[in-house]
């Protein structure tokens, strides 16, 4: 019947507590006082180390030094437990913890010289051992150690109900951030999704620091990296990922919880480029019918006006009459190359197989001698692609109306993280270099909106050198 009452209270015990090492305590204390036990210690066992996470009575020569005696060293218990040979409750007839408190004469062991041990576990999993023991006893009947089990195995069911609610607990709590976190990205109108989408894993989640290796093989990185790291990578469409986390440790839920961010993050990149391609399709596809029109509207209605005062020029008798209509002829041709190459601005031939042959078949368009120097391989993204190319065409339509070159050379190079495309000719130069056009005010524009520059060098005589700097971004392979 005692045992039946001592099991009851502790029962009760163990089932109103959520905190671990306040628990442990009560119930440690309510054991001794139970079954008449002087003094009692449980250790928690994480792998290779030991935690002393309870203790009630103990006598001095254990609590030396802040409790020296217990944390410093082994024993023969917590050795059976980590070789997996402490297997129930049983006697252990020498301490070697009191053994050195004795030796180093730390103090008084109370006249305690044997005490028992019993694993604390549920199931298949160990999480560590109590150990009790009494002034000059020196052997626990058999009694006593099933009575002892029996409570070690209700802590250990316990425990295992404490952790199963504190995993529950932060699984709730990393999923209700982890939901915030792609509400927030969701919201984001910003460009370059993967910059504010990783940056603001950090304000969600309490790691040290992160990195993102982009497709091209770009990475980004925030905080520090100076402790473990969990890595993940991931695929969604054309876009590849290689997302690492860094924090001091990693519960099992965040370890999934990380790969379900990557495959958001790779979900989100791939989202914004497939939303930049449709973009894409859909100017060029405006262009290309902007374009169709003013090939079938305005440039025939030029090609009629300038056949149109041919007719009348050769049928005119009054010679006052036969110099505007030769008149109007010119502007009207004039007016029809202009519009071609407006409508080959708009639909340049040849972009899409690369910049270095969009030059070279637009040259060839306006009939000029270009040709190409050491130009290096270099990647810029398609928007910047599509901006330089006018920049570019500008150039050599100046060089074809104003210069009268015999050559023309274009050299392509990358410097300190800049892409430089160099355009020289050996026409007549520029008089004044201050005196900016339109052309070339355009040209600058153009440029700056890129986060680029123009350079111009030029000697009357001498040829002009116009050279366009644009930065590479991140993203961009150089």
């Amino acid at each position: 019947m005692r045992s039946i009452h001592i099991l009851k209270e502790l029962s009760k015990t163990l089932h109103e507590g959520e905190n671990l090492q306040r628990m442990f305590q009560r119930v440690l204390e309510k054991t001794l006082e139970l079954t008449r036990l002087d003094t009692g210690w449980i250790f928690m066992v994480e792998g290779e180390k030991q935690h002393l996470v309870a203790h009630s009575n103990l006598p001095e020569g254990l609590v030396h030094d802040q409790f020296r005696p217990m944390c410093e060293g082994s024993c023969w218990c917590v050795d059976r437990l980590h070789h997996g040979k402490l297997q129930g409750a049983v006697n252990i007839l020498e301490c070697r913890r009191l053994e050195r408190a004795k030796l180093n004469n730390w103090g008084s062991t109370a006249q305690i010289t044997h005490h028992a041990t019993i694993p604390i576990r549920a199931g298949d999993r160990t999480y560590g051992l109590m150990n009790v023991a009494a002034s000059e006893k020196f052997h626990f009947q058999e009694e006593e150690l099933e009575i002892l089990e029996v409570i070690a195995y209700q802590m250990g069911a316990a425990v295992h109900r404490i952790q199963l609610l504190e995993e529950e607990k932060l699984r709730a709590n990393l999923f209700e951030n982890f939901n915030q976190w792609v509400t927030y990205v969701n919201k984001s109108r910003r460009k370059g999704i993967e910059r504010e989408a990783s940056q603001s894993l950090l304000d969600y989640f309490s790691w040290s620091g992160l990195s993102l290796t982009l497709t091209n093989g770009a990475t980004i990185f925030y905080g520090k990296s100076d402790e473990k790291a969990r890595t993940t990578n991931e695929q969604m469409g054309d876009t590849k990922i290689c997302l690492t986390v860094y924090a001091p440790s990693f519960s099992k839920i965040e370890a999934k919880l990380i790969e379900r961010i990557a495959n958001h993050l790779a979900l989100f990149i791939e989202r914004e480029r497939l939303q930049e391609v449709a973009t894409d399709v859909l100017i060029s596809q405006e262009r290309q019918r902007l374009a169709q029109d003013l090939h079938d509207s305005v440039n025939q209605l030029l090609f009629s006006i300038g056949l149109t005062a041919k007719g009348a020029e050769q049928r005119a008798k009054d010679d006052t009459l036969k110099k505007p209509l030769a008149m109007i002829q010119q502007l009207s041709s004039e007016a029809m190359v202009e519009m071609r190459h407006l409508i080959w601005q708009l639909r340049p031939l040849g972009l899409e197989k690369g910049l270095i042959f969009a030059i070279e078949t637009y040259a060839g368009q306006i009939q000029l001698p270009v040709s190409f120097s050491s130009c290096e391989v270099i990647r810029w993204s398609k928007a910047k692609e599509d901006a330089l190319f006018p920049i570019v065409q500008e150039a050599l339509n100046n060089c074809k109306k104003h210069a009268n070159p015999s050559d023309v050379v274009v050299h392509m190079y990358k410097n300190r993280g800049t892409g430089i495309i160099s355009i020289q000719d050996d026409g007549c130069g520029i008089k004044e270099t201050n005196a900016e056009g339109f052309g070339m005010k355009h040209m600058k524009e153009r440029a700056k909106q890129i986060g680029g520059m123009i350079h111009v060098r030029s000697q009357p005589g001498e040829g002009t050198v116009i050279s366009i700097h644009v930065p590479f971004d991140e993203e961009e392979q150089g």
